[in-house]
């Protein structure tokens, strides 16, 4: 086997050249901002009296520059007036020069030359075709080309209208449907789609591969793209699984349900590798540099995993062989700087952002800071929203801002004007953010107020660890307030016998007086 050659013979030699290189370029960089700075305050000092001896109208409006005359002159119009003129010239001159380069190597250029020029992406090579992926236009141009495509494959069933009838009077009644499926030649199925990911869901195996080559031909002539035939296949879910945006999908059978079935979903075998390694590498960030940013990104990840793929049926068990695989990085790279503590005991905003773990489950704390356990996640039902809601048309931007239409605008500007001496700008600002989340309700009884008959509290004070963030920012109103301040427990129970409180609210009630280091009150 022949031998690559190599300028660097090894990693720690490759190490050391790149060390030795940052070393460089950061000195450079200093250098750099040193010049910029020694400059920059030179023309201050020798600036200012001139400033002082002319005004800045005299040396922006006048045109004689003779600092050395008997009588010295600062007028600077001409120069700004010439670097504007410089600037429009060189805009003239370069946007057509980059506009007609890139056309050139797109369309004109030899592939030798392209090939030079194109720069590559690691990992990825040079790209010879279509927008590089995770580029902001990618999605945008997805949606644009196959929005066709989503309404040819409804247009098949699911908003097929026969000739002659009037669209809603057959469409959609049971009659017409049996009656379409035995005596025409439609296709029943429905397309669902993320970006240029889609599945075309069948009622049979003989519609599926109808809908399978009637998809590739209106790909090819009518949008000129090509599927990938490694991706692309007919797929019973009855038998075998089908992965879809991270989810590998399959159908049980389940009596006692409207169909027989059930859809059972895992992380996709590709997804639990990914999601693995990624968590290991921050495991290992945290161990070479143990910091708080570092601890945060881990949990952060762990959140976005767990938010993403909790509505895969089997998240649970998934997540869990995940977690046994980190078990060993855990144990080798963090046996030096980490510790465990029981759940109970970590801190109140920790444990709300995890559901399902037990109080004596030990947790992994690295410096005092816990690590979220990958187990903490229930599965949640997706739930369909309406098919109007959307930005790009009128009704659909009605639906979105119907809802946050809830609060009222003069109580609103009341919110806005009020503000608290006593309290940071952050914390005032903040406040009103809190009011339209909670639509103008007492966040502990849930009835609509005034904001002169609540006040504004932080849930955890600022001494327990509490921050100015909206989601620390509380109304509730004044009587529960001074219920829940009170450290007079015969009081605080005189006030809330006028309040009819269910579980939740008294849950709130008492979870702001533990946070405010008082005795909760227990229900008789």
């Amino acid at each position: 086997m022949e031998k690559k050659l190599s300028i660097i013979s090894h990693k720690k030699a490759k190490s050391l050249v790149e060390k030795t290189a940052a070393m460089i370029f950061r000195g450079c960089a200093i250098i750099s901002v040193l010049a910029v700075v020694t400059i920059t305050g030179y023309m201050i000092i020798s600036g200012t009296p001139a400033i002082f001896k002319e005004g800045i109208t005299g040396i922006l409006f006048s045109t004689t520059w003779a600092p050395t005359a008997a009588h010295p002159q600062y007028g600077i119009a001409y120069v700004i007036l010439t670097s504007i003129v410089g600037v429009f010239l060189a805009i003239c001159i370069g946007v057509p020069i980059g506009l007609f380069t890139a056309i050139n190597l797109a369309e004109i250029a030899p592939a030798r030359l392209r090939k030079i020029l194109k720069s590559e992406i690691e990992g990825e090579g040079i790209p010879d075709k279509g927008t590089p992926q995770g580029g902001l236009i990618s999605p945008l141009l997805s949606l644009i080309v196959l929005n066709e495509l989503d309404w040819w494959v409804s247009s098949q069933w699911e908003t097929f209208t026969p000739n002659g009838v009037k669209e809603g009077n057959m469409k959609g009644s049971k009659g017409w449907l049996s009656y379409a499926r035995k005596y025409t030649n439609l296709k029943d199925g429905y397309v669902v789609r993320y970006a240029d990911d889609f599945k075309i869901m069948c009622r049979s195996y003989t519609d599926a591969q109808r809908y399978y080559h009637a998809t590739i031909d209106f790909l090819k002539s009518r949008l000129k793209l090509d599927i990938s035939p490694e991706k692309s296949k007919v797929v019973n879910l009855r038998k075998n699984s089908s992965d879809f945006l991270g989810f590998k999908i399959k159908v049980l059978p389940k009596g006692k349900t409207r169909y027989g079935y059930i859809a059972k979903t895992d992380m996709s075998d590709k997804a639990i590798k990914k999601v693995t390694a990624e968590l290991k590498a921050k495991v290992i960030n945290i161990r070479k540099h143990t910091t708080v940013g570092r601890i945060n990104a881990y949990n952060m990840a762990v959140i976005g995993i767990q938010n993403y793929y909790c509505i895969a049926t089997n998240i649970y068990n998934n997540l869990t062989d995940v977690n046994y695989a980190l078990l060993p990085t855990f144990r080798t790279r963090l046996s030096c700087i980490r510790s465990t503590i029981p759940f109970a005991e970590t801190p109140y905003e920790f444990q709300q952002k995890t559901v399902g773990i037990k109080k004596e489950t030990k947790i992994i704390t690295v410096g005092k800071m816990p690590l979220l356990p990958l187990t903490g996640v229930h599965h949640k039902h997706p739930i369909n929203f309406s098919q109007d809601i959307t930005s790009y048309t009128a009704k659909g931007r009605e639906k979105i801002h119907k809802s946050v239409q809830c609060v009222e605008t003069q109580k609103l500007r009341n919110v806005m004007k009020y503000r608290n001496p006593n309290e940071s700008i952050e914390f005032n600002d903040n406040s009103i953010s809190a009011y339209l989340v909670q639509q103008g309700n007492c966040y502990v009884m849930g009835n609509r107020l005034n904001a002169h008959q609540m006040k504004c509290i932080r849930k955890i004070p600022v001494g327990e660890g509490g921050t100015d963030k909206h989601t620390n920012i509380a109304f509730i109103s004044e009587k529960i307030w001074r219920a829940v301040m009170t450290e007079d427990i015969s009081e605080t129970i005189r006030i809330m016998k006028k309040f009819d409180m269910d579980d939740k609210q008294r849950r709130r009630f008492n979870r702001l007086r533990e946070n405010y280091g008082l005795l909760p009150i227990k229900k008789r």
